[in-house]
């Protein structure tokens, strides 16, 4: 009997760095070309390459070598209109699958991949041209990717160009592009609601036509067509549009504007009652008064020498520190400050009282400084300023303060809250002054000192000197409202940053003793003197609040906007007979 023969066993076995291997010895075959039977010329220079590498990696080659073409045939192909070193990166991405892209060779790269119908890496240099787009490149690269039909890196400029156009309407590759370019642009749909994309298209075009003005102007009707104008604020009406000569003198335009005006009168009357009505009794204006000089009457009398009058007051230390609630009329003593200070500065931030700096009673100018929270009702030491200061400018920017000059010094530095730390800026040119004053608008510092003006942009760290000087020698106080400063006090006049030019402002009328603080809350200017008055700023108009004296001497002031209870502190309330 024929012994039985016994199945053998089975093993399969894979060899994991064998892929690495063959790519390897076929590059290094490529390098020492051994077995090679393809070239490619590209300017003066032959590459030698293997058929197989090219095929696997192209179908463009594939095709080239199953259809029997010339170039197949002959083992050669001419490269023309691309440069060797694009070449050589390609080649070696065959032979390795890793490619290196820069913002120098990335274009190249993608329109040789697309012609040999490399996908993946015209995809990985899509993909890389999104990661680069700025306002430097994006109209090229937009162009460039509606050239290669890259619809994805088309769409994703496209829309960074609509996103940032605000940026872009200055750029030279802006003004340069043809007018069904610009079109296609303005036009779109999505955003023609949109108030920030409807002005900048407005300024866009308006630019892009003032570029070439004669060959360009016939343009105008039909961009201005696109621009939603009932969208934008009145104020950018009033401003960029009711002022441009082209807009008015074209008729079919001005009557635009006109709509437009109409319409956005319309509705912001329509917006401002729906406010009124839906702002609850809850939320008050309350004005803070920090510190100040000592005030002094006849103890056994309670006769004031300011008012010459017989009242019933309590005199406030130079720590003294009470809110003033305009709902109420009522002035309300709080906690003291920790430190006494007068010609001191007070701000609020994020719901923070502020009071900073100013002059003890010994004559020193103090570095100290400290907060106080509502919610609590306590003050914190927070820490000292580099430079001590009175009289001086104070404002608050991406939730930092600044503090600008004083009587004594030129230096500014920001306090950091999150930190609790202060770093220095830039110092005022010029001489010190005796009162500085500091308000934001617009993005940037502006600081008045006397008869001098300058502005400083907290993002560049510099400060410009302004010839728009108006104040007169005396005490002031700065406040901003938009693109508006108003001088309260020496000088009364208002500043538009914008058409960079005072406009005339009604006074407050005598003030008591000279001295006061004033403060700026929503669409108001609050004046307190000893007693209270408001200026409207939409109406150009003072009024008294509250006409009963109360002593005031000096302090500094703030305001917050909100739902406080103060009424657990002790009351002091000031009246006259």
């Amino acid at each position: 009997m024929a012994s039985e023969v016994a199945l053998g066993a089975e093993k399969k076995c894979t060899n994991s760095d064998y892929a690495d291997t063959f790519l390897d010895g076929l590059r290094k075959m490529r390098v020492r070309q051994k077995l090679c039977d393809f070239s490619l010329y590209v300017q003066g220079e032959i590459i030698y390459v293997h058929k197989v590498a090219l095929a696997l990696a192209s179908d463009y080659f594939a095709s080239m070598f199953e259809t029997d073409m010339k170039e197949g045939r002959e083992g050669v192909i001419k490269v023309e209109d691309v440069d060797i070193a694009t070449i050589k990166t390609l080649i070696e991405y065959m032979y390795s699958g890793i490619i290196t892209l820069t913002e120098e060779n990335v274009e190249n790269l993608l329109s040789i991949a697309d012609l040999y119908q490399i996908l993946w890496v015209k995809e990985q240099c899509a993909q890389f041209l999104k990661s680069i787009v700025n306002q430097k490149n994006c109209f090229r690269i937009r162009k460039f990717a509606d050239m290669r039909y890259c619809e994805e890196l088309f769409d994703f400029s496209h829309k960074y160009i609509l996103d940032n156009l605000h940026d872009l309407t200055d750029e030279e590759d802006w003004l340069l592009l043809p007018f069904e370019e610009i079109q296609n642009l303005i036009k779109d749909e999505q955003r023609k609601n949109s108030v920030r994309f409807v002005e900048s298209a407005y300024k866009a075009s308006i630019n892009w036509i003032k570029h070439d003005l004669e060959e360009r102007k016939v343009h105008l009707r039909e961009l201005m067509s696109h621009i939603h104008l009932p969208c934008v604020s009145t104020e950018f009406l009033r401003n960029h549009v009711v002022g441009e000569p082209m807009v008015i003198e074209d008729q079919k335009c001005s009557k635009s504007l006109i709509e437009a005006l109409s319409e956005r009168c319309s509705t912001e009357t329509k917006r401002k009652d729906e406010r009124k009505e839906k702002k609850g009794s809850n939320e008050m204006v309350f004005l803070f008064l920090a510190g100040g000089y000592e005030y002094i009457t006849r103890p056994f009398s309670g006769y004031n020498y300011y008012t010459n009058k017989r009242q019933a007051v309590a005199p406030p230390l130079s720590n003294y520190f009470g809110v003033y609630d305009v709902s109420k009329n009522k002035l309300v003593t709080l906690s003291n400050m920790a430190q006494a200070r007068h010609e001191n500065s007070a701000i609020s931030l994020n719901g923070v009282i502020y009071s900073i700096g100013g002059r003890c009673p010994d004559g020193r100018e103090l570095t100290t400084a400290e907060c106080y929270y509502p919610l609590n009702k306590r003050w914190n030491h927070i820490a000292p300023m580099t430079v001590g200061r009175r009289n001086f400018g104070i404002c608050a920017y991406h939730q930092e303060l600044y503090v600008v000059g004083g009587t004594s010094t030129t230096v500014v530095e920001k306090y950091k809250p999150a930190r609790n730390q202060w770093e220095l800026c830039s110092s005022i040119p010029g001489n010190p002054k005796l009162y500085t004053r500091a308000a934001l608008a617009q993005n940037s510092i502006y600081s008045f000192t006397g008869n001098s003006c300058f502005r400083f942009d907290p993002r560049e760290g510099v400060w410009y000197t302004l010839n728009v000087a108006n104040s007169e020698p005396g005490k002031f106080e700065l406040l901003s409202n938009d693109r508006s400063l108003f001088c309260i006090g020496s000088g009364n006049a208002r500043f538009d940053v914008q058409m960079n030019k005072w406009q005339s402002m009604e006074p407050p009328s005598l003030l008591i003793g000279g001295s006061f603080t004033a403060m700026r809350a929503a669409d108001n200017i609050y004046l307190l003197d000893g007693t209270v008055k408001r200026y409207s700023i939409s109406n150009n108009k003072w009024a008294t609040v509250d006409a009963v004296y109360f002593p005031y001497h000096g302090g500094a002031g703030a305001v917050l906007i909100g739902s406080f209870d103060f009424n657990e502190t002790m009351e002091t309330e000031y009246y006259a007979e």
